[in-house]
């Protein structure tokens, strides 16, 4: 009998460890051009998704679809998407936090990519709003804020946005990603620190 339970088993018990990376491939036409895509599902640092954009063997850009960081008492989520039409290629970033005083951003991203006649593409729109756990912009003093607005415009590739063109932005980026951002935070609670989503 046990010879045949482990006969029925064997392929279960033999089959290797899912992989640390996955990497699928594909093209898509902007403008006309075609571009080759991988993306990268990789599990070493946190879990990661990446989209990688590429013109012949050149990569132009990447963008974070999914990541996922953890530590003992806090969690930050990214999440990314993007769209496409005849000429341009729009990204979306989305940021959200919960637990411990050191989280990660909260948050909201969109590039506007537009394709030149030679199949180049080009930033023609961007806008970022973002904050370190519960240090909103306001409660800088202005060096600080200068500072920190500066750093993040470099590091995102994006302008940084205030007031009702942040609160906008994060509206319109949000709603790309309602059903996931309700899956991801099921069952954040709020603690002494809280959470961003």
């Amino acid at each position: 009998m046990r010879f045949i339970i482990l006969i029925l088993f064997w392929p279960l018990l033999t089959q290797a460890a899912p992989p640390d990376s996955l990497i699928r491939a594909g093209s898509i036409i902007i403008g006309g051009f075609h571009y080759n895509y991988r993306e990268i599902f990789s599990k070493e640092d946190g879990i990661t998704k990446t989209f990688e954009l590429y013109r012949g063997n050149n990569k132009i850009l990447s963008h974070i679809l999914y990541n996922e960081e953890a530590d003992c008492d806090s969690r930050g989520l990214e999440l990314g998407d993007f769209n496409t039409n005849d000429s341009t290629v729009t990204f979306y970033s989305y940021w959200a936090w919960v637990g411990g005083c050191c989280s990660p951003p909260y948050g909201a991203r969109k590039q506007v990519y537009r394709v030149s006649s030679n199949g180049v593409l080009h930033l023609t729109e961007s806008a970022i709003y973002l904050q370190r756990y519960t240090y909103a912009i306001s409660t800088m003093n202005k060096d600080e804020a200068q500072q920190f607005i500066a750093k993040v415009e470099k590091e995102y590739n994006a302008a940084f946005v205030l007031g009702k063109q942040a609160d906008d932005l994060i509206v319109e980026v949000k709603q790309r990603f309602v059903k996931t951002i309700a899956k991801e935070t099921k069952g954040w609670e709020r603690n002494r620190f809280g959470y961003r989503r």
